[in-house]
């Protein structure tokens, strides 16, 4: 049985009481800050070096050509089907459209306040939310390079009951995807056009949230949350037996988010959007960190993960908000707060091909405060190895986190279930490409070796795993991680504990190190060969 945590994977449960102050509910927009901390730059040392942008790392396309992977969707946009990939850009500024969604059976007479409260979850100002909306969280944790707007919509009535939805169109995704096509063809009615939300010109609305006025069931049903993609006229039958056609609009729908507006508490005194930024990570490009299976390589501790505290080092280099210290001699650094400076150090397996699609390991400073402030004071119970409810938190104390990144991509089987190819690392690849295409085969596309969904610990390897200071390994009995999983003075790592490491692609680790010294402004970190 499954160990899990009582807020997994998308709601968490408080147990600290919000302030009972009166709150007013009116709309007050966040400002975004225009000066922001500069993380990526040319840096070069005797013991490091950064650069101020990552390199493009080619492939090859099934007719032949050159692919180049520049961006995290220039990944996803290999593939060869009819529903593109296609992610929220990650730097500038974004505009997303938010339409609440109420059904026959939704609560009618609180559908003003409820609409004040959504918008303060997106766009509003921090003192107006538990934490913080998700326009501020992500400029704040971008350290200024992303900057998200838009627009909540009026409230779409769907003129059916939650029931019905499920009953007579579909209980599955479907089912939203039938609400999102028609909420669109509504907000076309007293709108010209959807052109604003699409700031990238590809025909689709760049972002789009569906909040339905109904309570949430459990994982797997249609009143849930998640993030869904849709393909331009798709068709289905619906229960009723009729045939439907879908997102016909001219600029259509692609990535939308749909989650029910008890995620956020909004009988509270303040809302929370903690469900909505994770949600908007997906529609950025980011995976789920956590795993259905027992195995949770990141111990809880990431917003992919169950919605704790801030974005983490790996998330934020696909993003492109910063680029890491890379390694190359033994010596000294010290290392800022990863909150406040968005510094990183990355131990190459290899040569490093200069992009996050690679394999290497990532360290980061953790300090309790920012975005990682709020979620060290809440509680969450899980159940320890002998079954006994125990209380957890995302990290409290200042530490050194340790990540285990194995990002390598490969070539995969466009047909029926994923297939690896070949790696493209891989020295063979080309031969067994041309041998896939003589098969005769008519596609194939590019995706990660691993993901942190492990279930067979002898054929899968986590995509970004969290080490433990012990060197045990607790997350593989589903538990989370605790202060003590980090680094703190006079630890290391390579010497005794972690002295067999060893990088999945073959490599072996290069360097060793020790904490010399912590304190708020940073950790000391002395490197030697291994």
């Amino acid at each position: 049985m499954k160990k899990r945590l009582s807020f997994i994977v998308l709601g968490l449960l408080f147990s600290l009481g919000l302030s009972s102050c009166q709150v007013d509910f009116t709309f007050a927009p966040f400002e975004d800050y225009l000066e922001p901390l500069e993380t990526k730059k040319n840096v070069e040392t005797d013991i490091y070096y950064s650069k101020d942008h990552y390199e493009s790392l080619s492939y090859e396309k099934f007719d032949g050509s050159e692919g180049k992977i520049e961006t995290h969707r220039d990944l996803f946009n290999s593939r060869v089907d009819n529903r593109p990939y296609l992610n929220m850009n990650s730097l500038g500024e974004e505009k997303v459209l938010v339409i609440p969604v109420s059904f026959t059976d939704s609560q009618k007479s609180t559908k003003a306040e409820k609409l004040n409260k959504i918008k303060n979850a997106f766009f509003g100002k921090e003192n107006l939310t538990a934490y913080e909306s998700v326009a501020s969280f992500y400029n704040k944790s971008s350290y200024g390079h992303f900057k998200l707007n838009g627009e909540v919509s009026d409230w779409f009535d769907l003129n059916l009951s939650s029931n019905e939805l499920k009953t007579e169109i579909h209980p599955t995704a479907l089912g939203s995807r039938y609400v999102a096509s028609l909420a669109i063809e509504w907000y076309l009615n007293s709108h010209d056009d959807l052109a604003s939300y699409d700031l990238d010109d590809d025909g689709f609305i760049d972002g789009l949230y569906l909040v339905y006025d109904y309570p949430y069931k459990t994982t797997g049903d249609l009143f849930w949350a998640y993030t869904d993609r849709m393909n331009r006229a798709e068709t289905f039958m619906a229960n009723n037996h009729e045939w439907l056609t879908l997102n016909t609009s001219e600029i259509a729908i692609n990535g939308y988010v749909w989650a029910s507006i008890d995620f956020l508490k909004i009988e509270e005194k303040r809302v929370d959007s903690r469900v909505f930024s994770h949600e908007s990570g997906h529609l950025l490009g980011l995976l789920d960190y956590y795993s259905p299976y027992t195995y949770q390589p990141t111990g809880f501790m990431d917003l992919m993960d169950s919605n704790l505290g801030d974005h983490t080092g790996w998330s934020k280099m696909i993003l492109n908000w910063l680029t890491p210290k890379v390694m190359k001699n033994p010596g000294r650094i010290a290392l800022k707060s990863f909150t406040n400076s968005g510094e990183l150090i990355l131990i190459p397996s290899s040569e490093w091909n200069g992009t996050p699609y690679d394999e290497f390991l990532l360290l980061e400073f953790y300090t309790p405060n920012g975005l990682n402030g709020y979620d060290t004071k809440l509680r969450f119970t899980y159940q320890d190895e002998n079954g006994k409810d125990q209380t957890g938190h995302l990290f409290s104390k200042r530490g050194l986190k340790v990540y285990h990144v194995d990002a390598r991509i490969g070539y995969f089987d466009n047909h029926v279930y994923p297939k690896l190819i070949a790696s493209l690392d891989d020295p063979n690849a080309a031969t067994k490409l041309a041998n896939y295409r003589a098969s005769g085969k008519t596609s194939y596309y590019l995706d990660f070796l691993n993901s942190n969904s492990v279930s067979n610990l002898e054929t899968q390897k986590p995509l970004y795993h969290l080490l433990e200071k012990s060197g045990e390994n607790s997350f593989i009995k589903g538990l989370p991680a605790t202060d003590d999983t980090l680094f703190f003075f006079n630890d290391s790592f390579g010497y005794t504990t972690f002295s067999d490491f060893a990088f999945n692609n073959g490599g072996t680790l290069k360097y060793k190190f020790k904490i010399t010294a912590i304190n708020s402004a940073n950790i000391q970190i002395v490197f030697e060969s291994k």
